[in-house]
């Protein structure tokens, strides 16, 4: 593939344009962005810095970013209905070019009207822009007959623009999704877009500042949410495919509590979290009670336990001590908690010892529910 030398029009020339047309560009202070977010593949990796209180989740096609929970639900789905200065970002897998199987010396234009094409979207005008990046904007789903539906948009009321960043040798596709001004914000975000190779880091591993993080989940074709209030340097880790999800204290606790290294260090905290996509793959009913929840669970690894009852927690929550060589640590606080919408297990590891504030606080704050 070749670096384009000419651009047709350059993105900044037609986003002056294009805001001379519809109303007066109101100056924005350039937004700080405090978290970065990854998302990688057999060959690269793909970053991308964000404001520290947003929300981001990734599968296997893409990483999703949204300044609020319900925003994020609308962009992973595609469908729906933001709210006033909501907005959503998609970052594709960065292997998503090579599987176009693109024409030598493709442009970034090129590259872009083919991932269009490839899913069926088109601008009204059908125009791609060249420039750095390419871009086409409002897009639309196009019918079996090659038309344009104007009555069914992505997104009620929202604007779904495309763009395609050529970057080392490949090219980066990227869905931006907001029904108000946010140029400054997205302009930060592409400044801040890098493409690495070499080993990728874990596909969803993220770092997270203190606040909420909400990650979405495929529960037997219902659409829930899992969210949880982090401290300040904490990291998750989600894997979807299993159902679980782990939430640590530092890096080094988050690859002791993955099995990628062997010993805690005192101060270190996990929860290891198995939601209930991941409990019917253990052949455990998540509708069960949380005690009989907790017994299944605790002898799936091997355990024999006998919850205790826990009081302080909106829902019923089942606990108990359990040890085993096979587990992280050898030992944790194995918790079970009846939400309505389906009971999940929590395996605390912790060095400090069950009275950490810290995993305290986070245990309270976990939620199992429908988005916002």
């Amino acid at each position: 593939m070749r670096l384009t030398t000419m651009r047709h029009i350059s993105f900044l020339i037609l986003s002056g344009v294009l805001f001379t047309l519809t109303g007066t560009v109101i100056a924005q202070e350039t937004p700080e962005l405090g978290a970065v977010a990854t998302i990688s593949d057999e060959e690269w990796t793909l970053s991308i810095s964000f404001p520290d209180n947003w929300v981001t989740v990734s599968d296997e096609e893409g990483l999703y970013i949204a300044n609020t929970e319900s925003a994020l639900a609308v962009t992973r789905a595609l469908d729906g209905t933001l709210n006033a200065k909501e907005t959503g970002f998609v970052l594709f897998a960065p292997g998503t070019a090579a599987a176009l199987d693109l024409p030598a010396g493709s442009s970034a234009a090129d590259a872009l009207a083919a991932f269009l094409d490839e899913r069926g979207l088109q601008s009204p005008s059908g125009d791609v822009y060249e420039g750095d990046p390419a871009v086409s904007f409002n897009l639309f789903p196009v019918q079996p007959d090659g038309n344009i539906d104007f009555g069914v948009p992505l997104i009620v009321d929202t604007g779904v623009d495309a763009f395609a960043f050529e970057r080392e040798g490949t090219f980066i596709f990227v869905l931006f999704i907001s029904n108000s001004d946010a140029f400054a914000i997205q302009q930060a975000m592409w400044d801040s877009l890098a493409l690495t190779g070499g080993a990728p880091a874990p596909e969803t591993e993220e770092t997270s500042a203190a606040g909420d993080s909400v990650f979405l989940v495929d529960d037997d074709s219902r659409q829930l949410a899992f969210s949880a209030a982090l401290p300040e340097g904490w990291q998750s880790q989600w894997e979807e495919q299993t159902g679980v999800l782990v939430l640590a204290s530092s890096s080094a606790a988050l690859a002791v509590a993955t099995g990628e290294s062997d010993e805690y260090e005192r101060g270190d905290s996990a929860l290891i979290i198995t939601l209930p996509p991941g409990l019917r793959a253990l052949d455990i009913n998540p509708f069960d009670s949380a005690d009989l929840v907790f017994t299944a669970y605790a002898a799936t690894l091997g355990v024999e336990a006998y919850p205790s009852f826990v009081e302080g927690f909106e829902v019923f929550a089942a606990q108990g001590y359990i040890a085993g060589e096979d587990l992280p640590g050898g030992q944790a606080n194995l918790y079970a908690f009846g939400f309505p919408a389906g009971v999940i297990t929590v395996m605390v590891q912790d060095v400090v010892g069950a009275s950490n504030p810290a995993v305290n606080d986070v245990l309270h704050s976990l939620q199992y529910d429908r988005p916002d």
